[in-house]
C-alpha cells in the first residue's frame, strides 16, 4: 500500500489510513494525483502531472474560482518516515523553506505565483 494524500487539504497521511489526519476526508486518492483530481474543496483540478522529484511531485492543474486559470501545484512526497513525528515535521519545514524562498523572489514572468 502507498500513502494516501488527502483530495481535500493535501496532508499526506499513512498507509492504511481511511480518513485524513488533517481534515477528516475520506482518504480514496494515492499520493500521485490523475488528472481530473479535485483538491482544495474542488477549486482546483489536476490536468496532469509535470514533474516528481525527490521532495515533491508538481502537477499543472486549474483554479475553478479563477476561471480555469492554469497553475501549478506542488505535493509534498512521503520520502521521509511517516511512522517518525520528528521526521515528519522537519519535512514539512523542509518544504515550508522552498515556498519561502519561491515567495522572495518577486515577480518576474518566468517565476510562478505562490498561492495558499
Amino acid at each position: 500500500m502507498s500513502s494516501r494524500i488527502c483530495p481535500n487539504c493535501g496532508r499526506v497521511n499513512r498507509s492504511g489510513a481511511k480518513f485524513c489526519s488533517q481534515c477528516g476526508a475520506t482518504l480514496t486518492s494515492p499520493v500521485t494525483l490523475k488528472p481530473g483530481t479535485t483538491l482544495h474543496n474542488g477549486r482546483y483540478v489536476i490536468d496532469k502531472q509535470l514533474g516528481k522529484g525527490g521532495m515533491g511531485a508538481t502537477y499543472l492543474a486549474k483554479d475553478t474560482q479563477a476561471f480555469d486559470r492554469p497553475c501549478v501545484i506542488k505535493v509534498m512526497l512521503p520520502y521521509f518516515d511517516l511512522d517518525d513525528p520528528n521526521d515528519f515535521q522537519l519535512a514539512i519545514k523542509r518544504f515550508e523553506q522552498e515556498a519561502r524562498a519561491l515567495a522572495e523572489l518577486g515577480t518576474h514572468p518566468n517565476i510562478p505565483n505562490l498561492l495558499h
